[in-house]
């Protein structure tokens, strides 16, 4: 089970990061996908992006998974799992590109609503963007572990909430992940 879990999660993590790569490349870059401990980083050279450009880029990798949770919920309606092994992979799948892609569009440096909200707001807010990030990732923090007892979950956003903090802090810079 532990092979099909990483399985499912490194195909999902290229297919989103393929989304913000289509459209690094729609907008004139030379994209790579490096891939990360915990994810991915779709790494545009050789373009700079104007706002709205690095709004749809960021939005790209969320939706992406997004169409992929809704395809993985449509083939499975019409090919129903029949064993338990079937069952777990298609709760898996459903389960990394829905809780994943909505967990990173909340509003928090470096995930992608984090970029989102950045490019929504422009450079000249980008303190803003910083303490929102802030803010949102201590009450996600909290929730997670006392509502979740999620430790892993608690940690990485208490440590998303100290790299904002060091943004807004700066006020400069962005948070990469």
């Amino acid at each position: 089970m532990l092979a099909i879990w990483v399985a499912v999660v490194f195909l999902s993590v290229l297919w989103h990061e393929l989304g913000h790569v289509l459209f690094q490349r729609k907008f004139g870059a030379r994209p790579e996908i490096m891939l990360v401990a915990f994810g991915g980083l779709a790494i545009p050279h050789g373009a700079r992006f104007t706002r709205w450009q690095s709004f749809v880029v960021a939005a790209a990798g969320p939706v992406f998974g997004l169409l992929l949770w809704a395809a993985s919920r449509v083939f499975f309606h019409f090919h129903p799992a029949e064993t338990a092994m079937q069952r777990e992979l298609s709760s898996m799948i459903v389960f990394v590109n829905l809780f994943y892609s909505l967990l990173n569009l909340l509003p928090v440096l470096p995930l992608d609503g984090g970029h989102m909200l950045q490019a929504a707001l422009g450079p000249r807010r980008l303190r803003v963007t910083a303490a929102i990030g802030m803010g949102v990732s201590i009450l996600v923090a909290v929730v997670a572990f006392q509502a979740l007892g999620s430790f892993f979950m608690a940690f990485f956003f208490a440590w998303f909430a100290w790299q904002n903090y060091q943004v807004f802090k700066q006020g400069h810079g962005s948070v990469g992940m």
